[in-house]
């Protein structure tokens, strides 16, 4: 599976060309693009993060058959659709489910 190929240095870049090229009345409406999709690459970065950290604490409430794990779970399965919603498949790949 490729993964977006876009970091927030290109998008400072991008947003710097486009600005020279657009008019004034467009910069404005393509500075909110930028900002979400920002915010987009910055918000799996950190689900990408957390993601480890909460499976290791699954694995450790499994284990000990603690009654909250399935809460964890749920949280584990709601982080890996919100990762599969950023995945793209390239060229020639069939969709691959997250571990």
């Amino acid at each position: 599976m490729s993964k977006f190929n876009f970091e927030e240095g290109e998008l400072e870049q991008l947003r710097d060309r486009l600005s020279q090229i657009l008019p004034p009345e467009a910069r404005e409406d393509f500075q909110k693009l930028c900002e979400g999709v920002e915010l987009g690459l910055r918000s799996h970065k950190i689900m990408c993060s957390i993601r480890p950290l909460v499976s290791a604490v699954w694995v450790n409430m499994n284990e000990k058959q603690d009654p909250n794990r399935f809460a964890v779970e749920r949280m584990i399965k709601d982080i890996d659709g919100v990762l599969c919603y950023w995945v793209v498949p390239g060229e020639g790949e069939e969709p691959e489910a997250v571990e």
